[in-house]
Formats: C-alpha cells, structure tokens, sequence
C-alpha cells in the first residue's frame, strides 16, 4: 500500500497549504502570510495514503517507545515523539507525528546530511530518510 511521508513543518510544505487554503476556502492572504511566516516549535511529519485505518488505532503511548527522528550521520542526534494525532482526530485524514524542535538536543543541520524518521508500533514498521541537501529553501536549511 503506498504512503507519503512527508516533513510537514517544512516553509514549502507550509506556503502549499496556505495556497490551497486561498483556494478552497477563501483564507484571506495576510493569514496565509502569517501561517508561512509563524516560526514552529516542533518538526511535523505527516503521512498520507489510502487506507489509514491502521493509524486510526495507534496513540501517542504506543508509539512513544519506537518513533523517532534521527541524524544518520550523527547518532547522538536523536529526537523522541512529542505527540501524535491519528487521522480520524484531523480535519485532513492525515497522521501527524510532533517532534520537539528545542529539546536540549542540538538543532539538526546541513552537516547532519540526511535525517531518518523511524515509526513502530503495532504492525506499522515505517521508515523514511531526508536528505537535507534536498530540503532548502532560499539557502536555508528548511524543516
């Protein structure tokens, strides 16, 4: 079954939804504006796909002990889950996994190369690798 697993927090990521927000719904430009500007506390990532049931069951519990977000070439470099809210709890059916972005640990980098997202719980083994070099925006690094 094919999932998009995606850095949600990303600048980029961010400017398409407040496009489609303009769109759909008619969100006025300046909150648009300030919804890209808005600095964020935490790294989102999020997964989409066909038949979610599965994330429907998990919670934050369950996959507190295996979730993470890692330097690859740096392994002290390693973020625990936050938060998590299923896709049944959000407007867009999507399952979004929080990772504090000021945890005491230091801040991922372009040195950092690639950064890996490990999610286990239940029966849902994911996966996923960021290369960084790939994830800039305007030369700045964009998480």
């Amino acid at each position: 079954m094919p999932l998009y697993i995606r850095w949600h927090s990303s600048i980029r990521i961010r400017e398409a939804l407040g496009r489609l927000g303009q769109l759909q719904q008619n969100v006025p430009e300046a909150e648009v504006k300030k919804f890209v500007e808005e600095p964020v506390d935490d790294y989102q990532i999020t997964i989409t796909g066909p038949l979610l049931d599965a994330f429907n069951q998990l919670t934050l519990s369950s996959l507190r002990q295996k979730t993470f977000l890692a330097s690859k070439k740096n392994k002290r470099k390693k973020i625990a889950l936050k938060n998590y809210v299923a896709p049944k709890d959000r407007g867009d059916g999507v399952a979004l996994f929080s990772f504090s972005a000021a945890e005491g640990i230091p801040a991922f980098t372009a040195e950092d190369e690639e950064i890996e997202f490990v999610a286990q719980a239940n029966k849902i083994n994911l996966k996923a690798s960021f290369k960084l070099s790939k994830m800039t925006n305007n030369g700045k690094l964009d998480l």
